[in-house]
């Protein structure tokens, strides 16, 4: 051993791991074994023996493979001639744990992995464990052999069968209260209980890494939300670490990692740069569980790989150790230990060797940062305000985001929502964090009933949103996706419906699709429809959602499995369902019984921002939808740079205010195009602004194709500029290379050319908003090709457009990281990044943190108000001209007034 070798020291729980190979089990009725069913027996080291294993071939591969020492307890070792000695599963010395392994599929999203076809060995079923009690458990041969007491490293395996409770089995750097080595544990639970945990708690909690599992945590009775979204989990862990009574040791631990498997880890760090730090890593493309569902089978070392993975990171980087890029690591290699499984993959029972890959999994674990990144995102966690909703996608793109959003249209949201948590439902993909959820719910729900093999009744589902939302899509995609092959889809039109015998016979259909095998998903869409009076038709619902049949006649008929949505055609959302009724009309149309038989609901967003929350990233959900529906009805647009789409008619599509029926009229638009044999979507295939008035407001939709850009937009920007130094020299300021109230000088009162690029862009902006301003006065712009006389803002549109304009101008300087103080460029301090009113705030909260201090001066106003008063220039400029809100065709003066 070379003298300037660390130590590392591995111990902890030790079993004898039993793995049983089974061929193929016996079918039903069948009473004799042949061949085909055979088995085969092999034992492994277990536990801590395999985790130590395992960190000694990740110390081979660091730098010289000297640099670091592996010391263990000297437990059994597998004779290389594959004689088992006294090893044997009666041994009372020793912890056995027995699994049952078979080979199972290799998943259809590994297709291009090296010998596919050739199934791996995965657990089938987990037997148990058998915890030793004999007192040669706690022998010579369970202690660190050639312990050190200033080792750099402690790995523990606390599995919770006895280590945790015999002090005489610790290793001395942790029996000691001084010393300062790195700790690594892995618990099992009771997480983080009894003795060994107490001692660590009291002496070296500062350098103690603890690694549990979020289900070890459930079963601890800890409120910890399974499979709806990474948010969800994270902000649950958060709230349990910070106030639980079962975090309370922990709290003190340098890092604590909560790991939900595959789909990422939970990380607690203490001691980050600006105190206690929350995070969370995960893969955006997957939520817990899902990763395990696409590759059937079980395994045994996810706990070791990540626990490894973290170790490695500690050496490799002792001085300022990444433990989130460590997680990561050791995600990716369980995720490769999963998808090979033990031994060779293909092999028959009687040939397999079912132990560790310990080679795969070091390989795995040096993975380097490129591949972790494109496989995992990491994220703070926030915990859930009151009113506000957080999300990972709100914090990654906090302000507007029209830019990102027609990327997404162009490239796909997988390549350009980086570190975004994605819902892939089949053909359904959705960003929305509270769509995601309720979409995974539903998920759960379907996949418990799809599981049972008589339920009793329907599983019933309401689905609420507003017209043309597209309420079935979601829910038929995430059913196809659940059980493919296996659904078969109807729809009936309760509003077309006009009699009960009309209902029985759709109920004989439902019926008729069950009894051929498959499972019918059957949409009642406009269920709330009346009949007979308000919510007529919920009553004959009430006996097959509770008992699952219906009565033809005296005789009745069973529904069987079924799933049931009810698709609400009066109400946007589940809050408006019979909001109006007095409670009397209510219980006399059955709606609250109807209700109380509803086992999930889902109120779908639609392409239009939300009226009842905050709906920044609507935007997104429509470059979502977009570009699905020109994938397929424009697919000659699509080529391998991106779709083919002129900018403007993409940020009309985008931005425009409001699709006057949802995704169908984006469907429309689109249909209404002369895109047929098109390779590009070109301005000259929109149809007239007459046609357009159908789905969208066709001036709003115009404005924004043609809303400045390039060499226009540059043209414009550059007469912004020349209207704000005229003003400034009027004001008698002049040239000079620094700001100076005193001297009246200033370095951007020069020409275009000469204006720093920031200060350009600043330009720029001021005209991209020029549309924007003109929306909330009730005007448009449009291409100047007639001869109208110039518009006038009056004095009060001034004054509310220069208000906006000042806001506008304050979240850009934000968003650069500018903040008020004495105007210092180099320290990014502005004096005029003051609100508008001091007593009217609400526009500047969430990016402006010296509210209250003072409001801008009339001076700095009045720059403002000239910039707003010279639109109309501006627009003249680039060949634009106002169009008032009289002119506006096809406008509501509702809609005029916004």
């Amino acid at each position: 051993m070379s003298e300037q070798a660390k130590i590392v020291i591995v111990t902890g729980d030790f079993t004898l791991d039993w793995n049983l190979a089974l061929g193929q089990k016996l079918g039903a009725g069948r009473r004799t074994m042949g061949a085909d069913s055979s088995t085969h027996q092999r034992w492994q080291r277990g536990g801590a023996a395999l985790l130590a294993d395992l960190m000694t071939a990740v110390t081979a591969k660091i730098g010289d493979g000297k640099s670091f020492v592996v010391r263990t307890l000297d437990a059994p070792q597998r004779p290389k001639d594959g004689a088992s000695g006294q090893i044997g599963p009666e041994n009372e010395n020793y912890n056995h744990s027995t699994a049952l392994w078979m080979q199972h599929e290799y998943a259809p999203n590994d297709k291009g992995h090296k010998d596919e076809k050739k199934k791996p060995w995965r657990v089938a079923e987990f037997l148990g464990v058998k915890q030793s009690h004999s007192p040669g458990a706690y022998g010579a041969w369970a202690r660190v052999k050639n312990g050190d007491p200033h080792p750099f490293l402690v790995m523990l395996d606390d599995a919770a069968l006895g280590f945790r409770d015999h002090k005489e089995l610790w290793p001395a750097s942790v029996s000691a209260e001084s010393g300062k080595p790195w700790i690594v544990v892995k618990t099992s639970r009771p997480t983080a209980k009894g003795p060994l945990w107490e001692h660590l708690f009291k002496y070296h909690a500062e350098r103690t890494i603890a690694v549990m599992t979020a289900d070890d945590l459930r079963l601890n009775q800890l409120q910890i939300s399974r499979e709806l979204s990474c948010e969800r989990s994270a902000q649950d862990l958060l709230w349990e670490l910070l106030y639980s009574e079962a975090f309370e040791g922990l709290r003190q631990c340098a890092h604590v990692v909560v790991s939900f498997n595959a789909a990422g880890a939970f990380l607690y760090s203490r001691f980050a740069e600006k105190g206690p730090a929350y995070s969370i890593i995960f893969d955006p493309k997957v939520i817990e569980g899902m990763w395990e569902q696409a590759h059937p089978g079980g395994m045994v070392g996810y706990s070791s790989c990540l626990a490894a993975g973290i170790a490695r990171e500690l050496m490799m980087n002792a001085e300022k150790p990444n433990i989130s890029k460590g997680i990561a690591a050791g995600i990716h290699a369980l995720r490769a230990l999963h998808r090979e499984g033990y031994g060779e993959r293909g092999a028959k029972p009687a040939d397999v060797k079912l132990e560790f890959p310990v080679d795969l999994v070091v390989k795995e674990l040096a993975a380097d940062g490129e591949t972790l990144d494109n496989e995992f995102a990491t994220a703070p966690v926030e915990l859930q305000v009151a009113g506000k909703n957080w999300t990972i996608l709100g914090k990654r793109y906090p302000d507007r985001v029209e830019k990102i959003a027609a990327e997404v249209v162009k490239f796909g949201a997988e390549k350009q929502l980086k570190g975004v948590p994605f819902g892939c439902f089949g053909d359904l993909l959705t960003v929305d964090r509270q769509e995601i959820e309720s979409l995974r719910s539903i998920r759960a729900l379907a996949t418990e009933y799809l599981a049972q093999e008589k339920p009793k009744q329907p599983l019933s589902i309401a689905v609420f949103g507003p017209p043309g939302a597209g309420k079935s899509f979601g829910i038929t995609q995430l059913a196809l996706a659940l059980k493919p092959g296996e659904i078969e889809v109807r729809e009936f039109n309760m509003s077309q419906l006009r009699s009960t015998d009309e209902l029985l016979s759709a109920f004989h259909q439902v019926r008729d699709i069950g009894l051929s095998g498959k499972i019918p998903l059957i949409f009642w869409d406009e269920f709330d429809s009346a009949f007979d009076g308000p919510f007529g038709w919920l009553k004959y619902f009430l006996a097959p959602m509770q008992d699952g049949k219906f009565l033809h006649g005296n005789l009745p008929h069973p529904i069987g499995r079924a799933i049931f949505v009810f698709a609400g055609g009066t109400s946007a959302t589940l809050d408006e369902f019979g909001h109006g009724l007095d409670p009397e009309a209510a219980r006399a149309a059955k709606l609250p019984d109807f209700v109380s038989r509803l086992k999930g609901y889902i109120n779908v967003l639609g392409p239009n921002p939300l009226k009842e929350r905050d709906d920044p990233h609507f935007t997104l959900r429509r470059a979502i939808l977009l570009r699905s529906m020109l994938k397929r009805f424009a697919k000659k647009i699509d080529s391998p740079k991106g779709l083919n789409i002129d900018s403007g008619i993409l940020r009309a599509l985008l931005e425009t205010t409001r699709y006057k029926h949802g995704a169908r009229s984006m469907e429309s638009i689109i249909a209404m195009c002369r895109l047929e044999g098109k390779a590009s979507f070109e301005r000259s295939a929109l149809p007239a602004p007459s046609q357009l008035d159908l789905h969208v407001d066709g001036r709003n939709f115009l404005a924004l194709v043609h809303q400045p850009e390039g060499t226009c937009l540059e043209i414009m920007a550059r007469e912004a500029h020349e209207i704000y130094r005229e003003e400034m020299e009027k004001a008698g300021w002049k040239w000079g290379p620094e700001k100076s109230k005193e001297l009246k000088t200033n370095p951007n009162i020069t020409s275009y050319d000469k204006l720093a690029d920031r200060v350009k862009e600043q330009n720029r902006d001021q005209v991209r908003d020029i549309f924007r301003k003109l929306e909330r006065v009730g005007c448009s712009m449009a291409p100047a090709k007639e001869h109208e006389p110039p518009y006038e803002f009056d004095k009060e549109t001034v004054e509310l457009l220069a208000d906006l304009e000042h806001t506008r101008w304050m979240r850009q300087m934000a968003r650069d990281d500018w903040y008020w103080g004495p105007d210092d460029e180099n320290k990014k301090r502005h004096a005029c990044m003051l609100p508008w009113h001091k007593d009217k705030l609400e526009p500047y909260e969430g990016f402006l943190d010296h509210l209250g201090v003072a409001e801008l001066s009339e001076d700095e106003k009045n720059k403002d108000r000239a910039a707003v008063h010279n639109i109309p220039r501006i627009l003249k400029r680039g060949g634009y001209t106002i169009v008032p809100p009289s002119k506006r065709i096809g406008v509501s003066k509702q809609n005029d007034a916004v």
